[in-house]
């Protein structure tokens, strides 16, 4: 039997293949059963003409997307983490003391304007022209009652950034949880927080009410402040007509002393001047008040601070009166009209406009500046005193004989006018 020469395919003795006479080179063909297929190498990325000897270094595309998933998983969790610690944080940090302080920091750092829109500021709207209607008086045989009702006015002047930037204002601000206050209120509740405070190196301190409202969409509790920081500030002057009061040089309410009731001013903790605007005839000294909240123990519903103001005759309205004094007595020289409101020797007849030597004391002497309504107008008045003396001849010569005389002097700055009248004061 003849045998089958060995095919070339499977001669293991086969070394060249691509030697001449071989059936690799026969038909044209590589062996190439240790490289990938070139479909493959497309797939997994790699450019077939790459000359990457390790090409299994490349990733797969699954485990490309698995790495990415994990890199996402990763970064999702660190970012819950991070905002729920942000978010426990928050909440420990939105408490009653934190309310209150945000509040008070914004008066400290003077903008009182923000602290206001957050806190609103309770009374009713100023009028500067108070002082010109007809307040009921307690009368002289009254008795201030023991508590005078207190209206409080907001003047939006004095509750502007630049108005409290020119007074010293509040410094040193600390919170606390008021003693005896529950650590959980309920929405609709309220605690107080205590609140320390410098104004000119002095030491004051206040209770505001803190309410809890419901949480926000984030489960973040809210608090509200309930109570400003203003304190009322009542100008009084010994009549309510009698002038204009300014504080810190804006225009305030005034109430007299014995005016019922009193109205106040809010205005934030500081140092004001208060000062008055008389006209020519009246004038008053500058005061300087020092406005904190009241101390423990004094209810701050009934509490606030006066600034008194002294109000004179100026020396205009001195002159004035002089002017007037002396043309009365000039009248009782020479007419005998009204003659029996002069002093009793012109009464009399024995002091005559041409034999008559007047002369005065150094000036009049004021016991009451005040004011009435007509209806119409307010009348300021200055009642007074002047001493003087009359001379004339007598049958055994020169007779000085003394008087007294009371004014009541209208003021009018274009044409002032006076009543006066003799009296006896040992009658």
């Amino acid at each position: 039997m003849r045998q089958r020469p060995a095919d070339e395919f499977s001669d293991p003795s086969a070394d060249d293949d691509g030697a001449p006479g071989s059936a690799s080179a026969a038909f044209g063909r590589s062996d190439r059963r240790n490289e990938p297929d070139a479909w493959t190498e497309e797939l997994d990325g790699a450019d077939p003409d790459d000359t990457d000897p390790d090409p299994a270094s490349t990733p797969s595309p699954r485990r490309r997307r698995r790495r990415l998933l994990l890199a996402t998983g990763g970064l999702a969790v660190l970012i819950a983490a991070t905002g729920i610690l942000l978010h426990a944080q928050e909440r420990e940090r939105r408490t009653p003391e934190a309310a209150v302080l945000d509040y008070v920091q914004l008066i400290e750092s003077g903008d009182v304007e923000a602290a206001t829109d957050l806190v609103p500021v309770l009374g009713y709207p100023a009028d500067p022209e108070l002082e010109e209607s007809a307040a009921p008086t307690i009368d002289d045989t009254d008795r201030r009652p023991p508590v005078v009702p207190l209206e409080r006015l907001e003047n939006p002047a004095l509750l502007t950034n630049a108005f409290y930037a020119d007074n010293p204002g509040i410094t040193d601000v600390t919170v606390e949880r008021a003693e005896d206050q529950t650590d959980d209120p309920g929405v609709g509740e309220s605690v107080e927080v205590a609140v320390s405070y410098s104004v000119d190196d002095g030491a004051a301190n206040a209770v505001l009410r803190v309410e809890r409202e419901p949480d926000s969409i984030l489960g973040l509790p809210v608090w509200r402040v309930e109570d400003a920081l203003t304190v009322p500030l009542v100008v009084t002057l010994p009549d309510g007509g009698l002038g204009s009061a300014y504080v810190g040089g804006t225009r305030v309410a005034v109430s007299g002393e014995r005016g019922v009731p009193l109205y106040s001013s809010m205005v934030y903790p500081g140092v004001y001047t208060v000062s008055f605007d008389g006209g020519s005839y009246l004038a008053a000294g500058d005061v300087e008040r020092r406005i904190a909240s009241p101390p423990p123990g004094v209810d701050p519903a009934t509490a606030y601070i006066a600034a008194s103001l002294s109000v004179v005759p100026t020396s205009a309205a001195n002159d004035a009166i002089l002017q007037e004094v002396m043309s009365f007595l000039g009248r009782c020289g020479t007419t005998a009209q009204g003659l029996d409101l002069c002093p009793e020797p012109y009464r009399s007849g024995r002091a005559t406009g041409d034999v008559a030597t007047v002369s005065l004391s150094e000036g009049p002497s004021t016991f009451g500046v005040y004011s009435y309504w007509t209806g119409d107008e307010t009348v300021q008045m200055i009642s007074g005193s002047m001493e003087g003396s009359v001379t004339f001849p007598g049958e055994d010569g020169p007779v000085t004989e003394p008087f007294s005389l009371m004014y009541d002097f209208a003021i009018d700055d274009v044409e002032p006018r006076a009543q006066i009248r003799s009296y006896e004061p040992d009658l």
